[in-house]
């Protein structure tokens, strides 16, 4: 027979050990290859400085495609209830650092919301499976990029507020506190700023914008913390 109360009961527990899983604070690195995909930057682009001064010209095949590498990730986030977390991540490569002459680089900072779509499902799926997490992120930025100058210039680069990205992950918790897991991330950063002389920044505005997007892939060890964690695995 049907007991509405032994029901209540049960439900009530149920949603206390799922909201209760994984809140809290939590931060990670990461590492894996960046692809970019850049434009050439035509003379047409380039507006006055906000002093109203105008380049004469670019030097020939401008352009904000450089080499990818590998690249490094840094991130802070806190979990609300297993649902959903804030999160903030630096990530960025370069190619010889040490050498203003060649070297190309490029990082970014964004911020903004993963929602973890599995998440109240979670207790219904096989115990080999419930540590498995996937996710889905969105945030927006800001981005730079240095580029190599061309014969008898300075170094150049370029810099884009309100970048944004879209990302996914799964993850796998070993533990309460840690997972592995691969993530995939897309930054679009078209550039309206042009770095003339980056050692005195020199900036002139891009109308349109350098086109540039960023496809980077991830192997991340993240670590959370937080006063009521409790064991992954349901019974």
């Amino acid at each position: 027979m049907f007991n509405l109360k032994n029901f209540l009961l049960v439900f009530i527990l149920l949603q206390g050990s799922i909201a209760q899983a994984r809140p809290g604070f939590y931060f990670g690195l990461g590492f894996g290859p960046t692809g970019v995909n850049g434009s050439l930057v035509e003379n047409a682009q380039l507006q006055p400085d906000e002093l109203g001064s105008r380049l004469s010209g670019l030097p020939t095949g401008t352009t904000t495609d450089i080499d990818g590498g590998l690249s490094a990730l840094f991130r802070l986030g806190f979990n609300v209830l297993g649902y959903a977390a804030l999160e903030s991540y630096l990530t960025g490569f370069g190619h010889n650092l040490n050498d203003s002459d060649v070297r190309s680089w490029a990082a970014h900072w964004q911020s903004g919301l993963r929602v973890y779509p599995l998440w109240h499902w979670q207790h219904l799926l096989p115990g080999y499976l419930q540590p498995l997490e996937p996710s889905l992120f969105t945030g927006i930025g800001l981005s730079y990029q240095g580029s190599p100058p061309a014969a008898g210039y300075d170094e150049m680069g370029y810099s884009k507020r309100n970048s944004w990205s879209l990302g996914t992950e799964v993850e796998y918790f070993f533990a309460d506190y840690f997972r592995l897991g691969l993530a995939y991330n897309y930054i679009k950063a078209n550039y309206n700023n042009f770095i003339f002389n980056f050692d005195d920044s020199e900036n002139f505005p891009l109308d349109p914008p350098a086109k540039t997007g960023f496809h980077q892939m991830w192997l991340t060890l993240t670590f959370q913390f937080g006063s009521d964690q409790k064991a992954v695995r349901y019974n």
